[in-house]
């Protein structure tokens, strides 16, 4: 590569004035052999001014310009030199970081590329976008252009091409942590450079299966696979490929507990990064540095390095650098005793690690529903099996029993007529045809084993997915009970006022997240029309103010004015399921914020009333998306549905959320409208017929919407034995009872609770149902068949939610049953239950 500061000082008028008498000149010629020539020699003088210089790119090559160089061009059949161009000026602006650019030339090559019908040159492009979203962590929008990519360098059989769209698939696996699909990807395109010879390729994806080993802890395997791939970048003295080597091998030192020669490896491969300019690459190299002057205790060195850290990717955004950046601030500072400023960089982590595990929360949620969905149908297929063969045999058994009753006919009658002609001959045939008979009625129970066999598989696959359901349940329940209740915590503690409303929008958030679980778990139950709907009291305006928080975020990221239009006069209270409604809301104004690029997104509300207790509502949510074609506006509430445009970002959800949004609302007895126009944007509307209102807050509403203020509330003398294998939800049960007065007593496991219980005497116990070594259901029997904790309340705590555990807890002798995520409100209203408060408040003397 060129150095980036050569002819740097080419004055642009210069340029300009060149450039215009060189299409003076164009112009000028009269014989077309010599115009040819002279445009020839214009374009090559362009085409290397800038190859010198891509800085100068956007005053050689404006894009009011650009059209009449792109004829220009193409009349000399140069087309692939500009394409190739703009590659090169792609490639350096990625280099240096200026990632806007970077995207912005690539795609110039990509439509020329299409323009000129050329897939090979267009594949190239394609490859060059998707690396440049790596690079922003956007790995949706990375995947689709190397997939299409791969598409067009399969049907060329272009190996190159294809290996290089193969290498960035696998790398997109590897950051997702699909460690298995990643290695077979780069295995695939290992094996395709091979043939080709490309030892650059080569030793790309040795390195990156190098990384995967790595990621599983295999160091031996990973350490071969670098230094092969060391090797290979040695030969053909590639800087930037020895730079990635030496730094993943001081990753490796690093987690040896070698920091010196981490180090070493670290600094060296700075410098080559430095040599090339790669800035993505500099920044991850300088995180790297101040890890091991971390290990080493080098507080100071540390901070220079995290600080460079922080400028070079503030430019970048590269959210996950700069999240390890300030968390790794964070520790230095408060192991200097600097704790304000270890606060501070601690918060921004934070913040940062949020919108990452956003994302990665919503790629686990869809891949947990197409997971569920597969495993669903594969148990229905099979009980539908399981069931046409229970009526075959039933129509079996009917038949042989008709076929038996005429045989018995059949024989009385020969019987008669036999013992008429001869009584020793009708012996033996009787004696045969009983021989018959109990052939048939062995057959007969041969047959009814069958059916009781066909009935246990048909319960065995229904037991099957209602286990399923509860796994599922209590894996996800379990972290989201961290989130929720160390988030309710925070809310009684001081914060600022940035602090309340990062609290706040957590829990608004967790709270989405698990309504929607929720719901995923009862498809089953809306599909069977058994879904539980709870009507109650829900402040409209309130819930309307809550879905707004959660997407006003993302809606000023995209630049889209998100509005919500209530009539003023609209009733304070409506009788409705709120749990449902939210689920409705979100996925509509989730979908329009979505698919939207540009414009706004609306919630607009009005109302009819019918009489002083009912009226009629309606809520709409228009966008101006991409819109809906005529003749897809019935299939998108259909299950699975797509849309069938995969150009429209956002269409590669499970499509489950507008069929189970139809469902929600004709349960709770409306409709919902869709009116779409292609390129224009999109309204649903809900429309409810018969809705209870009122316009006063009842104190059911005001209580259950209050914030419970626990330090209101104290218990003198009470102990609390609080069971649970994961040591997180114990410390979250100790923080929700913090400053109440409760002693806290912990155990782990189902056989220390029964020692603890027997000596502390505990007033109460919280006992988690599924426990390794001996679970909760065990661990209570004991308890009430042993005389000196048989009186003890023991409060049942599941994270699994579904019916058949929870009917198993009441009938095992539980005081009280506790559903995950504990809720601090539901958790001292139980405690209330149990333990009595200070007759006069006052909190215990200590």
């Amino acid at each position: 590569m060129i150095p980036r500061n050569a002819h740097a000082g080419l004055p642009v008028r210069l340029i300009i004035c060149f450039i215009i008498l060189s299409i003076f000149e164009l112009h000028s010629f009269s014989h077309a052999q010599t115009k040819a020539k002279a445009d020839s020699a214009i374009l090559h003088r362009i085409l290397s001014e800038v190859k010198k210089n891509e800085n100068s790119a956007e005053q050689i090559l404006p894009d009011a310009s650009l059209p009449e160089i792109i004829q220009l061009v193409k009349d000399l059949g140069k087309e692939k030199d500009l394409i190739d161009l703009f590659n090169q000026i792609g490639e350096d602006f990625r280099k240096s970081g200026n990632y806007g650019k970077s995207i912005r030339y690539h795609q110039k090559a990509l439509a020329l590329s299409v323009d000129i019908q050329n897939p090979s040159l267009e594949a190239i492009s394609l490859n060059n976008i998707g690396t440049v979203y790596r690079r922003l962590d956007d790995y949706k929008q990375a995947m689709t252009y190397h997939v299409k990519a791969l598409r067009i360098s399969d049907s060329l059989d272009d190996k190159h091409s294809t290996a290089i769209a193969l290498n960035s698939i696998g790398n997109i696996h590897y950051l997702n942590g699909n460690l298995e699909e990643a290695k077979r990807s780069f295995e695939y395109s290992i094996k395709l450079e091979r043939e080709i010879g490309s030892k650059l390729g080569i030793a790309i994806n040795l390195n990156n299966i190098g990384n995967v080993y790595k990621s599983k802890g295999d160091y031996v395997s990973a350490l071969k696979y670098y230094g092969e791939s060391l090797e290979y970048n040695s030969l053909i003295k590639s800087d930037k490929g020895i730079g990635i080597c030496l730094s993943d091998l001081g990753k490796i030192f690093l987690e040896l507990k070698e920091p010196n020669n981490a180090l070493d490896h670290f600094q060296e491969s700075l410098k080559l990064f430095q040599t090339v300019n790669e800035v993505h690459y500099i920044g991850e190299c300088h995180l790297n540095i101040a890890q091991a002057y971390l290990e080493m205790r080098m507080y100071d060195s540390a901070i220079i390095h995290l600080e460079r850290v922080l400028i070079i990717n503030n430019k970048l955004r590269s959210r996950s650098q700069i999240y390890e950046a300030h968390k790794a601030l964070g520790l230095v500072f408060k192991s200097l005793g600097n704790f304000r400023l270890a606060l501070s960089h601690s918060e921004t982590a934070f913040i940062y690690r949020d919108s990452i595990i956003n994302e990665n929360s919503q790629r686990s949620i869809a891949n947990m529903q197409t997971v569920y969905e597969t495993e669903k149908n594969r148990k229905e297929i099979e009980l539908l099996k399981s069931l046409d063969d229970f009526n075959k045999l039933i129509i079996q058994r009917q038949r042989l029993i008709f076929s038996l009753a005429i045989a018995i006919v059949f024989l009385i009658g020969l019987f008669a007529y036999l013992g008429y002609i001869n009584k020793r001959k009708s012996a033996k045939i009787l004696a045969r045809k009983n021989a018959e008979i109990e052939e048939a009625r062995n057959e007969l129970q041969k047959h009814a084993i069958d059916l009781v066999i066909a009935r246990d598989k048909a319960q065995d696959a229904n037991r099957a997915k209602t286990e399923f359901l509860a796994n599922m349940s209590h894996e996800i329940r379990t972290p989201l009970n961290s989130i929720l209740g160390f988030s309710e915590i925070l809310k009684n503690r001081p914060l600022d006022d940035k602090g309340v409303k990062y609290v706040s929008a957590i829990t608004s958030s967790g709270k989405i997240l698990l309504t929607i679980i929720n719901d995923i778990l009862d498809l089953a139950r809306v599909e069977a029309g058994k879904l539980e709907i709870l009507i109650s009291q829900m402040n409209f305006k309130r819930v309307l103010e809550d879905l707004y928080t959660i997407f006003s975020s993302k809606a000023n990221e995209k630049s889209l004015k998100l509005s919500i239009i209530t009539d003023p006069d609209f009733p304070k209270i409506i009788f409705m399921d709120e749990i449902r409604f939210r689920q409705i809301m979100f996925n509509l104004i989730g979908n329009a914020v979505n698919y939207t690029k540009e414009g706004f997104v609306e919630i607009r509300s009005s109302f009819h009333i019918i009489d002083n207790e009912r009226m009629q509502m309606i809520i709409s949510i228009s966008d101006t998306g991409p819109g809906i074609d005529e003749s897809e506006k019935e299939k998108v509430f259909e299950k699975f549905y797509r849309g069938s445009d995969p150009n429209v970002k956002g269409s590669q959800g499970t499509g489950l959320g507008l069929s189970i949004t139809k469902r929600l609302v004709q349960i709770l007895g409306g409709t919902i409208i869709l009116d779409s126009q292609k390129g224009i944007g999109s309204t649903f509307s809900l429309h409810f017929g018969n809705i209870r209102y009122s316009n006063e807050f009842s104190d059911e509403l005001e209580s259950n919407n209050s914030e419970f203020q626990s330090s209101m509330i104290f218990y003198r003398g009470k102990k609390l034995l609080a069971v649970d294998d994961i040591k997180l939800n114990r410390d979250l049960i100790s923080g929700m009872l913090e400053g109440s007065g409760i002693e806290i007593i912990e155990a782990s496991n189902g056989i220390e609770a029964c020692e603890k219980a027997l000596i502390h005497q505990p007033d109460l116990i919280l006992m988690d149902v599924r426990m390794p070594v001996l679970n909760g259901i065990e661990a209570n029997i004991r308890i009430k068949n042993h005389p000196p904790t048989a009186d003890i309340p023991v409060i049942a705590v599941s994270a699994s939610g579904m019916g058949s555990e929870i009917d198993e807890i009441h009938h095992q002798s539980f005081s009280d049953f506790l559903l995950k995520p504990v809720q601090i409100n539901d958790l001292y209203s139980l405690i209330d239950k149990y333990f009595k408060k200070f007759p006069d408040g006052s909190p215990p003397v200590v």
